[in-house]
């Protein structure tokens, strides 16, 4: 099966139409903000609005955008707003005039959510259902529609219009405000009204919520592909532990199984069979006969006809991708890339498929899974960016460097792609990345061109975590046998600012520099005019022996063994000594310094 690749970029666009998306995450995911917040944002607001009725401004007045976000707080700011214009500090008649102002001439959209909001209360009835119909279908405008909507006779069936013919935020928007639905719009809704491209989890809540779902059961027969659509809705509830769903978990096992357990004849239902099972063995404790239940649920999904539902059923995109992974793990079968081109077609970054081929697949897939990824994402947005970001600290905006992460993982015994790849991955903008990078450059260190060791090196000089910048340390001093050594120190602790009074000591020229890799010690003379002094206790051969270290961290030699006593002493000390490169020349290894001591 080909990728048809129109539909696939179609389909990220449509992921990342940000319209409406802060709206619906503040109203059902994130956490509120505290009621004294919002009566300051409320009562600045109110203000704002009081300056531009004193001054007689003009509504397009600018500072609006900095009393976002209004969805945080307009209850509050419309009480408080109806106590001023009670108290006649600012005029009913004016905010009149301005809410049609802003619905009906403003292009600022911070003016409009305003004018929608103030519409609860500040146009004519008459107008309503003008100004309804004019914003509903906006995702950017529609949560603000909230409490005006309430106000049109019939809003119930006007909600429910514009569910059948929308989708995404307004369809979100729609089905949260619904309060009564009759037989028939509780047959669209677990049929139709939930299907969404990027709120269908939420849309099968929030419908769970307004609907019965014993009502549907009870309606007539059942057919097979009813069944099959009830199994997927009540999967999605089961995952996302809707409280409604939940509680009723007894009429679920002793209604709703037997009749889909008799039924079974899709992959849906199969999946939903499964993840009850998973429920009621691992969170519900005190559900009767869970023993025999489990056992019971396991003992039908092995049955033949189940095993051929699922075989007929991986490669069709019809259920979810962990879903197909999961009864990969329960009827030991092993997932081609071609069962699942239909969910990468839909997501390209679908995260479960990268992990499933991390232990599992064979090597031909994971090689097609590899260059897949290198074809349809765009590698340069997730290369360049050097952080010192651990995973603990990543958001979903690092989605696409995790999955990269786990693209290197896979690709490990993928010789010489992986070895391309990680070469990339060496400036991969999270921490994981050039672990992952290091660790297959690690395994084929025998096999890398004098290129590619200078690729490793500059890595080596972005890099700005301390471990792996000793891994990547390692990495080349191990790929260096015919070369001279190479040595790094962190110098954060040695650094010290170069001062006018510092105290000059002596001028030397460095020592055993041409037992130093001459391309690490050119690189840093030609980047760096200051070198740190640091000793060397362990030294074998000098007890008193002081390494010159450059700002960047490399080693390039030493104090000559005449000049360093005093100087060793003063180290010792915990005086800071520094050294000024005077003039230098790799060819003939020699580098001439003078030598100070900081007077800080």
């Amino acid at each position: 099966m080909a990728i048809d690749k129109e539909m696939l970029h179609k389909n990220i666009q449509y992921l990342l139409d940000r319209n409406g998306e802060f709206e619906v995450d503040y109203l059902f995911y994130k956490e509120k903000i505290d009621i004294d917040l919002a009566k300051k944002k409320s009562k600045e607001l109110i203000n704002f609005l009081i300056e531009i009725q004193k001054n007689h401004l003009g509504y397009e007045s600018k500072g609006i955008s900095k009393y976002e976000p209004l969805i945080c707080y307009y209850n509050i700011f419309m009480t408080m707003l109806n106590s001023y214009i009670k108290e006649n500090i600012i005029k009913e008649d004016w905010i009149k005039e301005f809410t049609y102002w802003a619905l009906d001439k403003s292009e600022n959209e911070h003016y409009i959510k305003l004018g929608l909001i103030l519409s609860e209360k500040y146009i004519d009835k008459k107008d309503v259902k003008k100004y309804i119909d004019k914003y509903s279908y906006e995702g950017k405008y529609v949560f603000y529609l909230m409490n005006v909507i309430r106000t049109m006779p019939k809003y119930n069936a006007y909600l429910m219009n514009i569910i059948k013919n929308s989708s995404g935020v307004v369809k979100v928007f729609c089905v949260s405000m619904l309060d009564i639905v009759t037989i028939e719009d509780t047959i669209y809704l677990l049929e139709k009204g939930y299907k969404d491209n990027k709120y269908e989890d939420l849309l099968i809540y929030l419908i769970f919520n307004v609907v019965n779902i014993r009502d549907y059961l009870s309606i007539k027969e059942l057919t097979d592909e009813q069944i099959e659509n009830i199994s997927y809705v009540m999967r999605v509830c089961l995952d996302n532990n809707n409280i409604e769903f939940v509680n009723d978990i007894t009429y679920v096992i002793h209604e709703i199984l037997p009749l889909i357990s008799s039924r079974c004849n899709g992959i849906n239902s199969l999946v939903f069979l499964y993840r009850l099972k998973e429920k009621i063995w691992s969170d519900y404790e005190n559900c009767d006969n869970k023993s025999e239940l489990e056992f019971g649920i396991r003992s039908f999904l092995q049955n033949e006809e189940f095993i051929e539902i699922y075989l007929n059923s991986i490669g069709d995109g019809k259920v979810e991708s962990e879903d197909i992974i999961a009864l990969a793990n329960f009827y030991d079968y092993t997932i081609s890339f071609d069962d699942f081109i239909p969910y990468l077609s839909k997501n390209p970054l679908d995260i479960d498929i990268y992990f499933y081929f991390v232990d599992n697949g064979e090597e031909e897939d994971k090689k097609k899974l590899v260059d897949f990824f290198m074809d349809v994402v765009n590698i340069k947005q997730l290369i360049g960016d050097v952080k010192d970001i651990d995973d603990e600290h990543l958001d979903r905006s690092y989605y696409g460097d995790i999955i990269f992460s786990v693209l290197l993982k896979i690709s490990r015994r993928l010789y010489p792609k992986c070895k391309k790849i990680a070469l990339k991955g060496l400036f991969g903008n999270i921490n994981s990345v050039r672990k992952e990078a290091i660790s297959i450059l690690n395994k084929y260190k025998g096999t890398l061109t004098k290129k590619e060791k200078k690729i490793i090196l500059n890595a080596y000089e972005v890099e700005p975590n301390f471990r792996l910048k000793q891994s990547l340390y390692r990495l080349i001093y191990s790929t260096e046998k015919n070369s001279g050594k190479i040595e790094y120190v962190n110098v954060e602790e040695l650094r010290c600012e170069v001062l006018d009074n510092d105290i000059y000591l002596l001028s030397t020229n460095v020592a055993g520099s041409k037992f130093r890799d001459k391309e690490c010690v050119q690189k840093e003379l030609s980047t760096t005019s200051v070198l740190f002094l640091l000793k060397e206790e362990d030294n074998p051969y000098d007890i008193r022996a002081i390494r010159l270290i450059g700002e960047g961290g490399f080693c390039v030699g030493y104090i000559p063994r005449k000049d360093n006593f005093i100087l060793n002493n003063l180290l010792t000390g915990g005086k800071k000594l520094y050294a000024l490169i005077k003039e230098y020349d790799i060819e003939r290894d020699y580098i001439r310094i003078r030598v100070y001591m900081s007077d800080r």
